[in-house]
């Protein structure tokens, strides 16, 4: 449906417009997080308002936390409105499991979860430009740096197979929300939680952002202005970290020696950029440079580790590495055929290949499944069975891999070790097709949670 001329708010239905037209074209899957509050109605409303004109598949998403009394009540609500407007909705109920972060932060992430599995090409999330201020004070607040003072990004790559989260509204304030949903006769539930100043964000929203604008009345625009300007530096710093990151790699790592050439600064940031490669959310810049200053000052055969976000960081023969910790690491995994195996958050590839790995043949008519390290493993390889720990030393493996590391095995004999290769009797030969194991203990796109969602 066309914007009227005579409509008060054609902006809200204008920005969505812009947004999806864009992006979402014939018979995609859009999907629209679904609260039942005003925001995500009004998200909701529009889209159903555009799907005839833009021919995208519409679909609907409610998580239901189950931390209100209400929950069931609001759950209920979404079906009915998603009835009226002849949309689809999926209910997950989601457990919501407190790990230190607090309520807030253990809800949203059981709800990205969430939001990741709703089996579409785009996600709508209907934050505007009220929660874009209110996100980045938060975040400020918290001590966060660049990437958190850019706030929410508008668009951005959420887990799940090519799906694509889309915040249209994020330009708008709440005010040309609740006129348009007013307009269009539309009802909406409360979440108590919303007005309850004992969570940080509420006391935001209604005590410290009203208290802020009775001074500078300008006060939303100029923060979402400040989070744009915020986002770009963060670009430009994730820019020269890769860059600093691609200098510095090897052999699977970091190179401390090339590392420590770099300015402070830019090592800090190298780091991070590392670090989020491999799934682990960085630490402060404090210990960023306790660490860089350790790495200096002890001596090179030394080996050195921390433990941080639930990962490993070391150093070995030269090299800084992260690696699962053996407690987030499976005891078995059967390989179903698939490209991908997660390990631990990290991944297992098997990539064709021809005269190279193993025999794909062979792999077809075996029992194949990946384990962890056990002890007193062999491998036949160089004509021989070795011991898999001698193996290990002679190929530079390094100890704290060893552990969390995926053995292959095919019907029950040990086939491939990362980083050593693969059995004799498995091996592809020169003219012969076969499959390429590969262990990358860098983590799937996606896996570093976003501190501003």
């Amino acid at each position: 449906m066309a914007v009227t001329r005579n409509s008060r708010f054609p902006d809200v239905l204008a920005a969505v417009r812009a947004v999806l037209a864009a992006r979402a074209g014939a018979r995609q899957r859009v999907c629209v997080g679904l609260s039942g509050g005003v925001d995500s109605s009004v998200l909701l409303d529009c889209a159903a308002r555009l799907q005839p004109e833009l021919g995208f598949h519409l679909s609907a998403l409610h998580v239901h936390h189950g931390l209100s009394p209400n929950a069931d009540a609001w759950a209920k609500h979404c079906q009915a409105l998603c009835e009226r407007l002849e949309v689809p909705l999926q209910i997950t109920r989601v457990t919501v499991v407190e790990q230190g972060e607090g309520v807030e932060a253990a809800a949203r992430h059981a709800r990205y979860g969430a939001f990741s599995q709703c089996g579409a090409d785009y996600l709508l999330l209907a934050h505007h430009a009220d929660d874009q201020a209110e996100t980045l004070l938060h975040n400020l607040l918290r001590g966060a740096g660049v990437k958190g003072a850019a706030a929410m990004p508008a668009e951005r790559p959420l887990c799940g197979d090519g799906l694509r989260l889309l915040r249209p509204l994020l330009g708008l304030r709440r005010a040309a929300l609740v006129a348009y949903a007013r307009e269009r006769g539309m009802d909406w539930i409360e979440d108590e939680a919303n007005v309850n100043p004992r969570y940080a964000r509420s006391a935001l929203r209604h005590e410290i952002l009203p208290c802020i604008e009775k001074r500078w009345p300008a006060a939303v625009t100029t923060l979402v202005r400040a989070a744009a300007r915020f986002a770009e530096a963060d670009e430009l710093l994730q820019q020269i970290g890769l860059s600093d990151l691609r200098a510095c790699e090897r052999e699977g790592g970091l190179d401390v020696a090339a590392i420590s050439l770099l300015p402070a600064s830019r090592a800090r940031n190298c780091l991070r950029v590392w670090l989020a490669e491999h799934g682990v959310a960085p630490p402060t810049s404090q210990r960023l440079a306790e660490w860089l200053r350790q790495l200096e000052s002890a001596a090179e055969a030394r080996t050195m580790a921390w433990h941080t976000a639930g990962k490993l960081v070391f150093r070995y023969r030269g090299l800084l590495l992260c690696a699962p910790l053996p407690n987030d690491v499976p005891a078995c995994v059967a390989w179903r055929r698939e490209p991908e195996i997660d390990w631990g958050g990290t991944t297992i590839a098997l990539r064709p290949a021809w005269g190279a790995g193993l025999l794909g043949e062979r792999l077809d008519r075996a029992q194949v499944e990946f384990r962890r390290r056990a002890g007193g493993e062999k491998l036949r390889i160089g004509g021989h069975l070795r011991a898999l720990k001698q193996l290990c030393q002679e190929h530079g493996v390094a100890p704290p891999l060893r552990s969390v590391m995926p053995l292959m095995y095919c019907d029950g004999e040990l086939v491939w070790v990362p980083g050593v290769g693969c059995a004799d009797t498995w091996s592809a030969g020169p003219a012969q097709p076969g499959l390429l194991p590969d262990w990358s203990i860098a983590a799937p796109p996606g896996r570093v949670r976003e501190a501003s969602d």
